[in-house]
């Protein structure tokens, strides 16, 4: 009911098919049997100045310079919770370092905000 109810007001303010494809992205993002990755996911490359002052800068660091997360105590809490996700996997080690040449897919939340990091 919720659904074709937002679907009746949407159809008010934008066309049919812009409202199915974003009925689509909602469910892909929301479903957590089948959860995706969004199509319009921040991709960020990390300059030399985040290895700078060591070869793998810790993940919550790099999340705060990125403004990804409000601060590096901040990122702690949300690995303490449990709201901190590497793909699909849920980072447990407050010290996760980023290394250099790899790509990484963090989220924060289950259906929260995504951002891909390149170093």
């Amino acid at each position: 009911i919720k659904t074709e109810l937002a679907k009746l007001i949407m159809d008010q303010f934008s066309s049919p098919s812009e409202n199915e494809e974003a009925i689509q992205e909602w469910k892909k993002i929301h479903n957590p049997k089948s959860r995706a990755v969004p199509d319009d996911v921040k991709e960020i490359k990390l300059g030399e100045e985040f290895f700078a002052e060591t070869p793998e800068p810790l993940l919550v660091w790099v999340l705060s310079k990125l403004s990804f997360i409000p601060s590096v105590s901040e990122g702690r809490r949300l690995i303490k919770a449990g709201g901190l996700y590497l793909s699909e996997d849920k980072i447990t080690d407050e010290k996760f370092p980023i290394q250099k040449g790899k790509e990484y897919l963090v989220r924060q939340g289950k259906k929260g905000k995504f951002l891909k990091i390149i170093s």
